[in-house]
Protein backbone atom coordinates (compact mmCIF):
# COMPACT_ATOMS: atom_id res chain seq x y z
CA UNK A 1 0.00 0.00 0.00
CA UNK A 2 2.94 2.37 0.91
CA UNK A 3 3.57 2.57 -3.22
CA UNK A 4 -0.19 3.48 -3.58
CA UNK A 5 -0.22 6.23 -0.78
CA UNK A 6 2.86 7.65 -2.86
CA UNK A 7 1.65 7.74 -6.02
CA UNK A 8 -1.72 9.60 -4.93
CA UNK A 9 0.71 11.93 -3.00
CA UNK A 10 2.75 12.52 -6.14
CA UNK A 11 -0.10 12.98 -7.92
CA UNK A 12 -1.72 15.62 -5.85
CA UNK A 13 1.77 17.72 -5.66
CA UNK A 14 1.95 17.70 -9.45
CA UNK A 15 -1.77 19.33 -9.68
CA UNK A 16 0.05 22.23 -7.15
CA UNK A 17 3.43 22.14 -8.99
CA UNK A 18 5.41 20.64 -6.16
CA UNK A 19 3.78 23.23 -3.83
CA UNK A 20 2.28 21.72 0.15
CA UNK A 21 -0.96 21.35 0.05
CA UNK A 22 -3.33 20.90 3.24
CA UNK A 23 -6.44 19.41 4.20
CA UNK A 24 -8.78 18.04 6.67
CA UNK A 25 -11.43 16.58 4.95
CA UNK A 26 -11.99 12.96 6.16
CA UNK A 27 -12.01 11.39 2.65
CA UNK A 28 -8.47 13.14 2.25
CA UNK A 29 -6.85 11.97 4.99
CA UNK A 30 -7.98 8.22 4.05
CA UNK A 31 -6.99 8.71 0.23
CA UNK A 32 -3.93 10.01 0.72
CA UNK A 33 -2.34 8.48 4.20
CA UNK A 34 -5.05 5.23 5.03
CA UNK A 35 -5.74 7.48 8.25
CA UNK A 36 -9.51 6.10 9.44
CA UNK A 37 -9.78 8.43 11.96
CA UNK A 38 -12.40 10.95 12.21
CA UNK A 39 -10.71 14.18 12.73
CA UNK A 40 -7.11 15.54 11.88
CA UNK A 41 -4.60 17.51 9.10
CA UNK A 42 -3.06 16.41 6.39
CA UNK A 43 0.39 18.62 5.01
CA UNK A 44 1.27 17.00 1.67
CA UNK A 45 4.58 18.28 0.62
CA UNK A 46 8.26 17.04 -0.55
CA UNK A 47 10.14 15.55 0.98
CA UNK A 48 7.95 14.30 3.42
CA UNK A 49 4.08 14.67 4.05
CA UNK A 50 2.83 15.20 7.79
CA UNK A 51 -0.52 13.90 9.41
CA UNK A 52 -1.61 16.10 12.56
CA UNK A 53 -4.52 14.62 14.95
CA UNK A 54 -5.34 13.88 18.58
CA UNK A 55 -3.58 11.12 20.66
CA UNK A 56 -7.17 9.42 21.11
CA UNK A 57 -6.07 7.99 17.07
CA UNK A 58 -3.44 6.52 18.05
CA UNK A 59 -4.65 3.21 17.58
CA UNK A 60 -5.73 4.20 14.14
CA UNK A 61 -2.61 5.60 13.31
CA UNK A 62 -0.47 2.36 14.04
CA UNK A 63 -2.50 0.62 12.20
CA UNK A 64 -3.15 2.26 9.19
CA UNK A 65 -0.48 5.11 8.39
CA UNK A 66 2.63 4.66 6.85
CA UNK A 67 5.40 6.43 9.26
CA UNK A 68 7.74 6.22 6.18
CA UNK A 69 5.76 8.59 4.09
CA UNK A 70 4.30 10.68 7.06
CA UNK A 71 5.60 12.60 10.14
CA UNK A 72 2.72 12.44 12.21
CA UNK A 73 1.84 14.79 15.52
CA UNK A 74 0.19 13.93 18.09
CA UNK A 75 -1.19 16.98 19.94
CA UNK A 76 -4.00 18.05 22.53
CA UNK A 77 -7.18 19.53 19.65
CA UNK A 78 -6.53 22.80 21.34
CA UNK A 79 -2.67 22.85 19.77
CA UNK A 80 -3.69 21.31 16.36
CA UNK A 81 -3.18 24.99 14.34
CA UNK A 82 -0.08 26.16 16.17
CA UNK A 83 1.22 22.52 15.05
CA UNK A 84 0.37 23.10 11.83
CA UNK A 85 1.66 27.05 11.68
CA UNK A 86 5.00 24.80 13.23
CA UNK A 87 4.91 22.70 10.20
CA UNK A 88 4.48 25.30 7.79
CA UNK A 89 7.42 27.49 9.20
CA UNK A 90 9.94 24.23 8.90
CA UNK A 91 8.73 23.65 5.24
CA UNK A 92 9.08 27.88 4.12
CA UNK A 93 7.03 27.93 0.82
CA UNK A 94 6.17 30.93 -0.50
CA UNK A 95 2.47 29.40 -1.81
CA UNK A 96 0.00 26.51 0.01
CA UNK A 97 -2.65 25.36 -1.58
CA UNK A 98 -6.04 24.52 0.23
CA UNK A 99 -9.41 23.31 -1.60
CA UNK A 100 -12.02 25.32 -1.70
CA UNK A 101 -14.63 22.24 -1.25
CA UNK A 102 -13.16 21.34 1.95
CA UNK A 103 -15.26 22.12 4.87
CA UNK A 104 -12.36 23.04 7.08
CA UNK A 105 -11.46 26.09 4.95
CA UNK A 106 -12.63 27.84 7.37
CA UNK A 107 -10.87 26.93 10.08
CA UNK A 108 -7.64 27.99 8.17
CA UNK A 109 -8.61 31.30 8.69
CA UNK A 110 -7.85 30.68 12.19
CA UNK A 111 -4.45 29.08 10.99
CA UNK A 112 -3.87 32.85 9.88
CA UNK A 113 -4.57 34.28 12.46
CA UNK A 114 -2.53 31.98 14.66
CA UNK A 115 0.41 32.37 12.25
CA UNK A 116 0.38 36.24 12.79
CA UNK A 117 2.56 35.78 16.54
CA UNK A 118 4.56 32.85 14.85
CA UNK A 119 6.60 35.10 12.52
CA UNK A 120 4.93 33.05 9.16
CA UNK A 121 3.91 35.27 7.00
CA UNK A 122 6.05 38.29 8.18
CA UNK A 123 6.43 40.09 11.28
CA UNK A 124 2.58 39.66 12.29
CA UNK A 125 1.36 41.00 9.04
CA UNK A 126 -2.31 40.41 9.12
CA UNK A 127 -4.39 39.30 5.53
CA UNK A 128 -3.67 41.96 2.95
CA UNK A 129 -5.91 41.10 0.22
CA UNK A 130 -8.07 38.23 -1.04
CA UNK A 131 -8.14 37.63 -4.65
CA UNK A 132 -10.01 35.83 -6.95
CA UNK A 133 -8.27 32.36 -6.13
CA UNK A 134 -5.98 33.53 -3.12
CA UNK A 135 -4.94 34.88 0.03
CA UNK A 136 -1.95 37.31 0.04
CA UNK A 137 -0.49 37.40 3.20
CA UNK A 138 2.84 39.00 3.64
CA UNK A 139 5.08 37.44 0.96
CA UNK A 140 3.25 33.64 1.07
CA UNK A 141 0.21 32.80 -1.27
CA UNK A 142 -2.42 30.97 -0.38
CA UNK A 143 -4.61 29.38 -3.13
CA UNK A 144 -7.93 27.88 -2.45
CA UNK A 145 -9.12 26.04 -5.61
CA UNK A 146 -12.43 24.24 -6.33
CA UNK A 147 -12.21 20.34 -6.12
CA UNK A 148 -8.43 20.24 -5.75
CA UNK A 149 -7.98 16.87 -4.23
CA UNK A 150 -11.38 15.83 -5.31
CA UNK A 151 -10.07 15.97 -8.83
CA UNK A 152 -7.10 13.73 -7.74
CA UNK A 153 -9.30 11.58 -6.24
CA UNK A 154 -11.98 11.04 -9.17
CA UNK A 155 -9.39 8.84 -11.17
CA UNK A 156 -9.71 5.26 -9.57
CA UNK A 157 -7.05 3.06 -9.52
CA UNK A 158 -7.05 -0.86 -9.54
CA UNK A 159 -7.57 -1.19 -5.96
CA UNK A 160 -10.46 1.25 -5.97
CA UNK A 161 -12.25 -0.31 -8.71
CA UNK A 162 -12.29 -3.60 -6.87
CA UNK A 163 -13.39 -2.72 -3.85
CA UNK A 164 -16.57 -0.94 -6.12
CA UNK A 165 -17.06 -4.03 -7.77
CA UNK A 166 -17.10 -6.26 -4.94
CA UNK A 167 -19.69 -3.84 -3.27
CA UNK A 168 -21.77 -3.40 -6.38
CA UNK A 169 -22.24 -7.27 -5.94
CA UNK A 170 -23.02 -7.06 -2.36
CA UNK A 171 -25.89 -4.14 -3.21
CA UNK A 172 -27.11 -5.92 -6.62
CA UNK A 173 -27.57 -8.94 -4.29
CA UNK A 174 -30.16 -6.74 -1.72
CA UNK A 175 -31.86 -5.23 -4.82
CA UNK A 176 -33.18 -9.00 -5.59
CA UNK A 177 -33.43 -9.98 -2.56
CA UNK A 178 -36.31 -7.01 -1.88
CA UNK A 179 -38.39 -8.18 -5.09
CA UNK A 180 -39.48 -11.26 -3.15
CA UNK A 181 -40.27 -8.74 -0.32
CA UNK A 182 -42.49 -6.20 -1.99
CA UNK A 183 -46.14 -6.92 -2.38
CA UNK A 184 -49.61 -5.18 -2.51
CA UNK A 185 -49.82 -4.05 1.60
CA UNK A 186 -46.22 -3.68 2.63
CA UNK A 187 -45.19 0.36 3.17
CA UNK A 188 -42.67 2.22 1.52
CA UNK A 189 -40.75 2.39 4.81
CA UNK A 190 -40.87 -1.37 5.27
CA UNK A 191 -39.40 -2.08 2.07
CA UNK A 192 -36.10 0.39 2.96
CA UNK A 193 -35.81 -1.14 6.58
CA UNK A 194 -35.90 -4.76 5.01
CA UNK A 195 -33.55 -3.90 2.46
CA UNK A 196 -31.18 -1.94 4.49
CA UNK A 197 -31.14 -4.61 7.66
CA UNK A 198 -30.34 -7.16 4.70
CA UNK A 199 -27.32 -5.13 3.52
CA UNK A 200 -26.04 -4.85 6.94
CA UNK A 201 -26.20 -8.78 7.48
CA UNK A 202 -24.87 -9.72 4.51
CA UNK A 203 -21.55 -7.22 5.37
CA UNK A 204 -22.46 -3.43 4.41
CA UNK A 205 -20.99 -1.33 7.05
CA UNK A 206 -23.53 1.43 5.98
CA UNK A 207 -26.12 2.46 3.61
CA UNK A 208 -23.94 5.49 1.40
CA UNK A 209 -27.32 7.57 2.15
CA UNK A 210 -31.08 6.98 3.36
CA UNK A 211 -32.54 4.50 0.48
CA UNK A 212 -35.50 6.15 -1.31
CA UNK A 213 -38.30 3.99 -2.32
CA UNK A 214 -41.29 5.79 -3.94
CA UNK A 215 -44.44 4.73 -5.55
CA UNK A 216 -47.21 5.57 -6.99
CA UNK A 217 -47.94 9.50 -7.60
CA UNK A 218 -44.95 9.79 -4.71
CA UNK A 219 -42.46 8.35 -7.79
CA UNK A 220 -42.67 11.68 -8.97
CA UNK A 221 -40.67 13.02 -6.67
CA UNK A 222 -36.70 12.85 -7.59
CA UNK A 223 -36.14 12.35 -3.76
CA UNK A 224 -38.70 10.88 -2.32
CA UNK A 225 -37.85 9.14 0.85
CA UNK A 226 -39.46 5.87 2.12
CA UNK A 227 -42.71 7.25 3.78
CA UNK A 228 -45.67 4.97 5.43
CA UNK A 229 -47.54 4.80 2.34
CA UNK A 230 -48.65 1.44 1.77
CA UNK A 231 -47.73 -0.38 -1.82
CA UNK A 232 -50.95 -1.19 -4.01
CA UNK A 233 -51.32 -2.90 -7.31
CA UNK A 234 -50.66 -1.04 -10.95
CA UNK A 235 -47.86 1.32 -9.53
CA UNK A 236 -44.44 2.07 -10.51
CA UNK A 237 -41.80 2.12 -7.54
CA UNK A 238 -38.59 3.67 -7.72
CA UNK A 239 -35.83 2.05 -5.53
CA UNK A 240 -32.43 4.21 -5.24
CA UNK A 241 -30.32 2.97 -2.61
CA UNK A 242 -26.46 2.25 -1.92
CA UNK A 243 -24.18 0.42 0.29
CA UNK A 244 -20.55 1.78 1.33
CA UNK A 245 -17.73 -0.46 2.45
CA UNK A 246 -14.59 -0.58 3.06
CA UNK A 247 -15.06 3.56 3.05
CA UNK A 248 -16.42 3.09 -0.65
CA UNK A 249 -19.79 3.63 -1.90
CA UNK A 250 -21.95 2.34 -4.48
CA UNK A 251 -25.58 3.98 -6.05
CA UNK A 252 -28.01 2.40 -7.80
CA UNK A 253 -31.70 3.19 -9.07
CA UNK A 254 -34.63 0.66 -10.37
CA UNK A 255 -38.03 1.05 -11.11
CA UNK A 256 -40.07 -1.57 -10.70
CA UNK A 257 -43.54 -2.60 -11.46
CA UNK A 258 -46.25 -4.11 -8.81
CA UNK A 259 -48.77 -5.72 -11.36
CA UNK A 260 -49.11 -4.51 -15.15
CA UNK A 261 -47.89 -1.08 -15.93
CA UNK A 262 -50.13 1.14 -18.05
CA UNK A 263 -48.83 1.84 -21.56
CA UNK A 264 -48.04 5.52 -20.99
CA UNK A 265 -45.83 3.87 -17.64
CA UNK A 266 -44.18 1.10 -20.15
CA UNK A 267 -43.47 4.25 -22.68
CA UNK A 268 -41.51 6.20 -20.18
CA UNK A 269 -39.44 3.52 -19.01
CA UNK A 270 -38.33 2.67 -22.28
CA UNK A 271 -37.52 6.54 -23.28
CA UNK A 272 -35.82 6.91 -19.74
CA UNK A 273 -33.83 3.15 -20.47
CA UNK A 274 -32.89 4.88 -24.38
CA UNK A 275 -31.28 7.83 -22.77
CA UNK A 276 -29.58 6.01 -20.07
CA UNK A 277 -28.42 3.54 -22.91
CA UNK A 278 -27.23 6.58 -24.88
CA UNK A 279 -25.18 8.20 -22.28
CA UNK A 280 -23.32 4.66 -21.46
CA UNK A 281 -22.77 4.46 -25.33
CA UNK A 282 -21.20 7.80 -25.94
CA UNK A 283 -18.92 7.84 -22.18
CA UNK A 284 -15.38 7.57 -23.03
CA UNK A 285 -11.86 9.48 -22.18
CA UNK A 286 -11.83 13.16 -23.00
CA UNK A 287 -15.79 13.84 -23.80
CA UNK A 288 -16.85 16.92 -22.30
CA UNK A 289 -19.02 16.25 -19.81
CA UNK A 290 -21.54 18.79 -20.74
CA UNK A 291 -22.03 16.81 -24.17
CA UNK A 292 -22.93 13.76 -21.91
CA UNK A 293 -25.33 15.77 -20.35
CA UNK A 294 -27.07 16.72 -23.30
CA UNK A 295 -26.68 13.78 -25.42
CA UNK A 296 -29.00 12.02 -22.56
CA UNK A 297 -31.26 15.11 -21.76
CA UNK A 298 -31.74 14.66 -25.84
CA UNK A 299 -33.56 11.36 -25.87
CA UNK A 300 -36.29 12.30 -23.77
CA UNK A 301 -35.99 15.79 -25.04
CA UNK A 302 -36.89 13.96 -28.31
CA UNK A 303 -40.21 12.43 -26.84
CA UNK A 304 -41.17 15.47 -25.39
CA UNK A 305 -40.49 14.77 -21.57
CA UNK A 306 -37.76 17.35 -21.58
CA UNK A 307 -39.68 19.66 -18.96
CA UNK A 308 -39.57 16.40 -16.43
CA UNK A 309 -35.94 15.47 -16.73
CA UNK A 310 -35.54 17.99 -13.25
CA UNK A 311 -31.88 16.70 -12.26
CA UNK A 312 -28.55 16.50 -13.71
CA UNK A 313 -27.43 13.16 -15.58
CA UNK A 314 -24.81 11.50 -12.88
CA UNK A 315 -22.14 12.33 -10.70
CA UNK A 316 -19.09 10.56 -9.57
CA UNK A 317 -18.96 7.72 -6.93
CA UNK A 318 -16.39 6.51 -4.51
CA UNK A 319 -15.33 7.59 -1.06
CA UNK A 320 -17.94 10.03 -1.17
CA UNK A 321 -21.89 9.19 -2.65
CA UNK A 322 -21.64 12.48 -5.02
CA UNK A 323 -18.16 13.38 -5.74
CA UNK A 324 -16.23 14.77 -8.55
CA UNK A 325 -16.96 15.32 -11.35
CA UNK A 326 -20.68 16.33 -11.42
CA UNK A 327 -22.80 15.54 -15.09
CA UNK A 328 -24.61 18.53 -15.92
CA UNK A 329 -24.78 21.49 -18.73
CA UNK A 330 -22.95 23.58 -16.81
CA UNK A 331 -19.32 21.25 -16.75
CA UNK A 332 -16.98 22.36 -19.03
CA UNK A 333 -14.49 19.77 -17.67
CA UNK A 334 -13.58 16.00 -19.77
CA UNK A 335 -14.03 12.81 -18.75
CA UNK A 336 -10.82 11.26 -17.75
CA UNK A 337 -10.04 7.55 -18.05
CA UNK A 338 -10.21 6.01 -14.49
CA UNK A 339 -13.37 8.17 -13.50
CA UNK A 340 -16.35 6.38 -12.05
CA UNK A 341 -19.59 8.00 -12.79
CA UNK A 342 -23.39 7.39 -12.72
CA UNK A 343 -25.75 7.48 -15.13
CA UNK A 344 -29.51 8.37 -14.42
CA UNK A 345 -31.94 9.86 -16.41
CA UNK A 346 -35.00 10.08 -15.14
CA UNK A 347 -38.80 11.17 -16.07
CA UNK A 348 -40.76 12.98 -13.28
CA UNK A 349 -44.77 13.87 -14.45
CA UNK A 350 -46.25 15.53 -10.99
CA UNK A 351 -49.50 14.16 -9.70
CA UNK A 352 -48.59 10.88 -11.98
CA UNK A 353 -45.87 8.88 -11.72
CA UNK A 354 -41.59 8.93 -12.10
CA UNK A 355 -39.39 6.52 -13.53
CA UNK A 356 -35.24 6.56 -12.81
CA UNK A 357 -32.66 3.93 -13.95
CA UNK A 358 -29.30 4.31 -12.47
CA UNK A 359 -26.11 2.83 -13.32
CA UNK A 360 -23.03 3.02 -11.93
CA UNK A 361 -20.05 3.45 -15.49
CA UNK A 362 -16.20 3.21 -15.49
CA UNK A 363 -14.82 5.59 -18.03
CA UNK A 364 -12.18 3.77 -20.38
CA UNK A 365 -10.00 5.12 -22.94
CA UNK A 366 -12.19 4.76 -25.93
CA UNK A 367 -15.73 2.88 -24.16
CA UNK A 368 -16.94 2.74 -21.11
CA UNK A 369 -17.98 -0.14 -18.69
CA UNK A 370 -21.20 -0.17 -16.78
CA UNK A 371 -20.41 -1.74 -13.15
CA UNK A 372 -23.98 -2.45 -12.30
CA UNK A 373 -24.80 -6.24 -13.23
CA UNK A 374 -28.59 -5.96 -12.37
CA UNK A 375 -31.05 -6.14 -15.47
CA UNK A 376 -32.42 -2.42 -16.67
CA UNK A 377 -35.02 -4.38 -18.82
CA UNK A 378 -38.41 -3.21 -17.14
CA UNK A 379 -39.59 -5.78 -13.81
CA UNK A 380 -43.27 -6.00 -13.31
CA UNK A 381 -43.40 -8.28 -9.85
Amino acid sequence: MSNIYRSRIDRMLIQTAGSPFITSKLEDLFYFSGFTGDFGYLVLSNPKSYLITTKMFLNEVNSSVDTSIFDVRLVDKSKIFSELIDILIDIQSPEIFICSTNAGVSNFIKVIDTAKDKRLFGLNKKLLSLRDDHFSVGNVKIYFREYLSDKVRSVKDENELNILRNNLLLSDEGFLYILKFIKPGVTEREISIEMEYYLKLKGADEMSFQTIVASGIRSSMPHGRASNKVISNGEPIVIDFGIKKDMYCTDTTRTVFLGTPTQKMKDVYNIVLEALNEGIAYVRSGIKIEDLDKRVRSVIEKYGYGEYFTHSTGHGVGLEIHEYPFISKDNEDELKEGMVVTIEPGIYIPNEFGVRIENMVFVKKNSSEVLTSLTTDMIIL
